[in-house]
């Protein structure tokens, strides 16, 4: 059950269901559940789907990520959690009244919770493999690792050399672990403003790469040529933090990006760079 582009592994799964697009995998579950096992969405169940629909759809905000799908369950998820859908973005509890949009502030600020995590947790907390079949050999494949972080790399690493070193070395040794030849790190955040103000939603992309000249050059190239991300490289000279990670490297090469189109997510990263590697 996926709400990504069909990547045609699993065949043999039953039910197998992809729906593009849907902002919520959650809502593919809890519309299984409503067609095949309704009694089974209990309260608790149905509380849970909830929590993640909202997280992924940002509250059903008009003009957000939430899809027809998201739309259509919603109804049957607000019953079950003995929660009244006077209007989607509404909602009345039984216990007291409580906006949708409230919930979700709340889960938002919870997810992006990550203070007490290492940067090896960093990582795996929101993290997608993929295998490509490379556009410019017979045999073999390319294996990339994409982990979503919501912070900045600047907090991230404390903003000096000695912090970008650390977790330089946290990621490669992921991409060691995990047997990659990619690995992409994909930042969100807001800034934080003063007063009522909201701050202004930012992306960055960090990859590390196998010295390969073909995967190097095809994916700066790529990436960099994409009018989709509108990525700003930025570069060591000046910024301390970047500069630790590109020297701890060694012979692996990284790389810094200011995103300038804050609306792509990884649903867009991951086909741009499927389509880079396996072009021929």
């Amino acid at each position: 059950m996926d709400h990504h582009t069909d990547e045609h592994h699993h065949l043999d799964a039953s039910p197998r269901i992809i729906k593009v697009p849907t902002g919520s995998c959650s809502s593919l579950v809890a519309r299984l559940i409503e067609k095949e096992w309704p009694e089974g969405m209990t309260r608790t169940v149905a509380r849970l789907l909830l929590c993640a629909v909202l997280i992924d759809t940002g509250g059903f905000k008009a003009g957000g990520k939430a899809e027809a799908t998201d739309l259509q369950v919603a109804p049957f998820l607000f019953e079950r959690a003995e929660v009244v859908n006077t209007s989607v973005g509404a909602v009345v509890d039984v216990q007291h009244v409580k906006e949708a949009k409230d919930l979700t502030r709340i889960l938002e600020t919870k997810k992006s919770s990550v203070d007490l995590l290492s940067q090896r947790d960093l990582i795996r907390r929101d993290y997608k493999e993929y295998q490509f079949v490379p556009g410019w050999k017979a045999e073999g494949k390319v294996f990339v690792g994409l982990a979503s972080v919501p912070r900045g790399i600047e907090a991230i690493t404390g903003g000096n050399k000695k912090g970008g070193r650390k977790v330089a070395t946290a990621w490669i040794a992921w991409l060691n672990e995990r047997g990659l030849d990619a690995l992409g790190v994909l930042t969100s955040w807001k800034e934080e403003r003063k007063g009522s103000k909201k701050g202004k939603h930012r992306r960055e992309m960090v990859w590390v790469i196998r010295d390969d000249k073909e995967l190097k050059g095809r994916l700066w190239k790529g990436l960099e040529g994409s009018k989709e991300l509108e990525l700003e490289r930025r570069r060591k000279e000046g910024t301390k933090y970047i500069a630790g990670m590109v020297e701890e490297a060694g012979d692996l090469k990284i790389r810094v990006y200011e995103q300038g189109n804050s609306q792509a997510t990884r649903k867009v990263t991951a086909p741009l760079v499927k389509t880079i590697i396996e072009i021929k």
